[in-house]
């Protein structure tokens, strides 16, 4: 019954601004509340029978007792109040771990149920004040995610009762492409002329692999301005040639020369890009429409890896 319930109200999630309180709370006896209720109606039902006013008094006792709990059960959560959510960028296909932020009144300690999406209920200690509560979000698909569904339940402060509501709350977050199952038996890099450079690039007039971030006491006449108009449209830094690195042993994973389509291309560059950075290579990424200047780092892993992950879903990339 709790699973249906759980179900029918997640079609109910309401979209909320940070910082949001649960708006839509619904609530459902517990196993222990159920035995409860038994126990007063049998108690009930034994001191109608025998007239007994002691046990009358006691079984109304206990009834209010248990109203009073679920009263308090559903003030609880409603006054449980959701700053924030993060996510940590995960392959997809993997568990991303989501960190949201509550504030709790009061002034004693609750068990606090929370989940994403589908994944299963993460029970955690909850003290009052400002605390992080964590739990794992399946993920189907890469790309960017601006919107996750949190739940969050409570049968505090008698277990009587469990009260639970569906958010959804605003959160910035990358699934990364799932690296292709066959790894990187080869970089995938244009092929190069004789003096070293690739013919396609060569002609565009700068060539990513002979290319770096600018540094103060650069020349201007060693800026790229082609691929520093490119990199600046991105958001990335400026660029010039790295005439005293050349070619520096530095890997430039390119789009077209990588085998596949779609979907498989992407992987198998996410695989490469996983094997550079375990190299300790300086590599960069050559995308239709963007070039990422070869670095090394975990910085560059995951500026690689969130370029992968941002393209769109057509067959191929519209340059």
């Amino acid at each position: 019954m709790r699973s249906w319930a759980e179900r029918r109200t997640r079609a109910a999630a309401p979209k909320a601004a940070l910082p949001a309180r649960p708006r839509r709370i619904f609530i459902l006896p517990t196993g222990a509340g159920v035995a409860f209720a038994a126990t007063v109606l049998l108690l009930l039902a034994a001191a109608l029978n025998h007239t007994n006013n002691l046990a009358l008094f006691l079984s109304c006792l206990l009834a209010a007792v248990g109203v009073v709990a679920a009263v308090h059960t559903h003030r609880t959560l409603a006054q449980i109040t959701m700053l924030g959510a993060r996510l940590t960028p995960v392959f997809c296909g993997e568990d991303a771990p989501c960190a949201v932020q509550v504030r709790v009144p009061g002034k004693a300690g609750l068990i606090l149920e929370v989940c994403a999406e589908h994944g299963p209920w993460t029970p955690q200690m909850v003290q009052p004040g400002t605390a992080h509560v964590h739990t794992p979000l399946p993920t189907t698909r890469r790309g960017q995610i601006s919107w996750v569904e949190i739940g969050m339940a409570t049968a505090a402060p008698l277990g009587l009762f469990r009260a639970w509501t569906f958010m959804r709350l605003p959160v910035h977050g990358v699934i990364y492409p799932t690296p292709w199952a066959g790894g990187c038996p080869v970089f995938p890099t244009r092929p190069m002329s004789a003096d070293g450079h690739s013919p396609q690039l060569q002609n565009a007039g700068d060539d990513p692999q002979d290319l770096r971030p600018y540094r103060p006491g650069d020349a201007p006449a060693h800026i790229a301005w082609k691929a520093a108009a490119r990199s600046l449209a991105r958001g990335g830094p400026l660029v010039v040639f790295d005439h005293n690195d050349g070619q520096g042993g530095a890997v430039l994973l390119h789009w077209d020369a990588c085998p596949g389509q779609g979907e498989e291309r992407i992987q198998r560059l996410t695989a490469c890009v996983e094997a550079a950075a375990r190299a300790q290579l300086r590599y960069g990424l050559y995308l239709p429409g963007m070039v990422i200047v070869p670095e090394k780092g975990e910085a560059q892993r995951h500026r690689c890896l969130e370029a992968l992950a941002l393209l769109p879903w057509e067959e191929r990339p519209t340059p």
